[in-house]
């Protein structure tokens, strides 16, 4: 029996209890040779938790803060430690901290801002581990995240339905990088999979087979996508990435 027409359904959000989510990334200067990066604003590998930790957010600029010229209100996704979703609407204060309530949280992702007058926030949002890691970045004057990462709740598993970079350097034509994914477990191992080439050349999408599972309940909890510069030239990655949400009950209906 072919899959095709039921995982249609679910790329265009037909099918009950299934979802779609789509991720996309940037990163500006990948050029370790042969040693990954995660697709983010960040620098190296995007730091990735399995024990709960109280987190914080903050700007690099005075101006984002409530009732200034810059971002005012910054809504947030997170996890906690059962891997439950949790929202969060909180407004900025400039370079002062705002800790996030309710944890300790296992992850954080930027899901949108609110912002007036200018509608953008004029520094970096950092949410961070409290005086210490970042987690996840929105770059300046840009409103979004721009991380190619994913923490799953506990009632998901997900499917790759597909993934697609671009690699691009401001003077050299040919050069070339390798994607991975970055998988961590609940007992903080990791694992790498699915590593393929990119070019200049052209943008490469990769395809992954009907009801391929990529993250399996319970023992997979969050991932990233990371680029290598085999070339060694300091390129740019972009790169998204097109997920099927599936929950349990879904998934024990196949």
């Amino acid at each position: 029996m072919s899959l095709i027409p039921f995982s249609y359904s679910n790329s265009i959000g037909k099918t009950p209890g299934v979802s779609r989510a789509f991720i996309s990334g940037f990163c500006k200067d990948v050029q370790i040779a042969n040693l990954p990066q995660t697709i983010w604003p960040g620098v190296g590998l995007m730091p990735i938790f399995t024990v709960a930790q109280s987190l914080e957010v903050v700007s690099t600029d005075p101006n984002d803060t409530f009732g200034g010229t810059g971002l005012n209100i910054v809504r947030i996704g997170l996890r906690d430690f059962n891997y439950n979703s949790v929202t969060l609407n909180l407004n900025m204060n400039g370079l002062t901290p705002v800790p996030l309530p309710g944890g300790p949280y296992i992850g954080t992702r930027i899901l949108n801002t609110v912002a007036s007058p200018t509608g953008v926030n004029q520094g970096d949002i950092l949410i961070r581990v409290v005086g210490g890691v970042v987690l996840d970045i929105m770059p300046a004057k840009l409103g979004f995240r721009k991380t190619c990462a994913h923490i799953v709740t506990r009632d998901e598993t997900n499917d790759v339905l597909y993934i697609q970079a671009g690699i691009y350097h401001p003077t050299k034509k040919d050069v070339s990088a390798i994607i991975s994914t970055r998988q961590v477990f609940a007992d903080g191992t990791t694992r790498q999979e699915l590593q393929f080439p990119i070019s200049s050349h052209s943008i490469s999408p990769v395809l992954m087979g009907e009801g391929a599972v990529f993250i399996s309940l319970g023992s997979m909890n969050q991932f990233s996508l990371e680029a290598a510069d085999i070339s060694d030239n300091g390129v740019e990655i972009y790169a998204s990435m097109s997920l099927l949400q599936w929950t349990l009950q879904a998934r024990l209906s196949l």
